[in-house]
């Protein structure tokens, strides 16, 4: 009974978001400004000829960590306190879809950092707590949104309720597949979230990709940054609000993109290397297909990704893990859970024509085998994880989940059950078996 409810419950969220709006441009893209406020160097990123793509990624030059990746680093469960006044909770609690900013004081393991900004994040973390009538809401801090305040040097941190999450864990775990493989992606904690004196339960806490981020691993933030919504297919048909553009104001680059991913012949590289980072576009597709995320680009809604135009090439950016290491086959080919196959991407044959970034790139020898590479480093640190990194996990966060007032528990044991395949360590241990013989195949082949 617990495998069924599991499976719809996965597959019910998963319709929810692809069932966004349906209407479609040629790419007369009106890409719409969110709420960081833009920063457009001149002629930024222009001409795109005579551009190298990077061969290793955002570390061609290592740059210095700020001072709140070394408090990332950690492996303990952090508290953070939300003090905000009873009017502006009452606020957000009346009317937390419309995720307007409110004044608040955080105090992160004892240090506060006054009038910072708090909204509600999130579309099916947050649309379930209120079909719930619940107030653990995920929330998004802006430390400098009224002030020039920052947290160790960390502007925007959101904070994940992992409230489909019974392991708490895949969020956390899937940043840390990137890193594994040498690749960046956002710093991520768990916390235990207090509001006003009240526990709301164990989070996972993410570095926002914002300036501080894109500094971190950039060295600089005022390039073009897109966000990607519902539908981020980077097709012509892409649909006009698919991608939110954070940074930045003129969206020829973007159009640049999408113009040479539609022109350029199968197999062919044509001029896919003067506009993407592939080595950054690889990475992401392997690590999303090894760990079976199905919520990312090559999922069912083509979104949860980020593209940032740095040095004339855009690099691709993993985001909102929360939907990876699960086993449901709902909306899938060719196969379903932890047999879901990896030869094209997690797209599957008949669905790759609607991925354009996984058709032109995998089409190409030379870029199949990259990707190839990176799906075997993935599924080291995978079989790690099935022999250590699951239970480790397990033990640094019991006793919260224990604590959560959820009550969540005895979910969350049967999660770190290795014979449990609808489970965290189940799964991940069955993936492993699968993609030991598959990729052995598809090496030979």
């Amino acid at each position: 009974m617990k495998k069924i409810l599991v499976v719809f419950t996965i597959s019910a969220l998963l319709l929810l978001s692809g069932c966004g709006k349906s209407e479609t441009s040629s790419l007369q893209i009106e890409i719409n400004n969110t709420e960081s406020g833009g920063y457009a160097e001149e002629n930024s990123g222009y001409p795109y000829e005579n551009v190298q793509s990077s061969s290793d990624y955002y570390h061609e030059n290592e740059l210095e960590q700020p001072e709140y990746a070394e408090f990332f680093e950690e492996k303990k469960v952090h508290r953070l306190d939300i003090s905000i006044t009873s009017e502006d909770w009452s606020a957000i609690c009346a009317a937390p879809l419309n995720k307007e900013y409110k004044s608040a004081d955080i105090t992160i393991d004892g240090v506060t950092i006054e009038t910072c900004g708090l909204k509600t994040h999130g579309n099916s973390t947050l649309n379930e707590v209120v079909k719930a009538e619940k107030t653990c809401f995920p929330f998004k801090i802006k430390f400098d949104k009224y002030t020039e305040n920052t947290f160790m040097g960390l502007d925007e941190l959101v904070l994940c309720n992992n409230y489909i999450d019974v392991s708490y864990t895949r969020q956390y775990a899937g940043y840390e597949a990137f890193r594994a493989i040498g690749k960046d992606a956002p710093l991520s904690a768990f916390f235990n979230v207090y509001v006003n004196g009240e526990l709301m339960g164990l989070y996972t806490g993410v570095e926002e990709i914002d300036d501080s981020y894109l500094e971190r691993v950039f060295g600089s933030h005022k390039h073009n940054l897109y966000k990607a919504d519902e539908m981020a297919t980077l097709a012509p048909s892409m649909p006009s609000w698919s991608m939110k553009q954070k940074n930045g104001n003129d969206t020829a680059d973007l159009k640049k993109l999408v113009k040479v991913l539609d022109e350029t012949p199968l197999g062919e590289k044509g001029e896919i290397e003067s506009v993407l980072d592939v080595d950054s576009a690889l990475a992401y597709i392997a690590v999303g297909a090894v760990i079976h995320h199905c919520d990312g680009y090559g999922g069912y809604s083509a979104h949860n990704y980020c593209l940032y135009f740095n040095d004339g090439v855009f690099y691709v950016l993993p985001w909102d893990m929360d939907l990876c290491f699960y086993q449901t086959g709902w909306g899938f080919l060719p196969s379903e859970g932890a047999q879901m196959d990896i030869a094209d991407g997690l797209t599957g044959a008949e669905n790759i024509k609607e991925r354009p970034l996984i058709q032109k790139l995998l089409a190409v020898d030379e870029y199949y085998e990259t990707y190839l590479e990176y799906c075997k480093e993935a599924l080291e640190w995978l079989k790690e994880y099935d022999l250590n990194g699951a239970d480790e996990l397990y033990e640094l966060i019991g006793e919260s989940v224990k604590n959560d007032p959820r009550g969540k528990y005895n979910l969350f044991n049967s999660e770190f059950n290795h014979t449990y395949h609808y489970g965290f360590a189940g799964y991940i241990r069955e993936r492993v078996a699968y993609l030991e013989n598959r990729l052995n195949e598809l090496a030979g082949s």
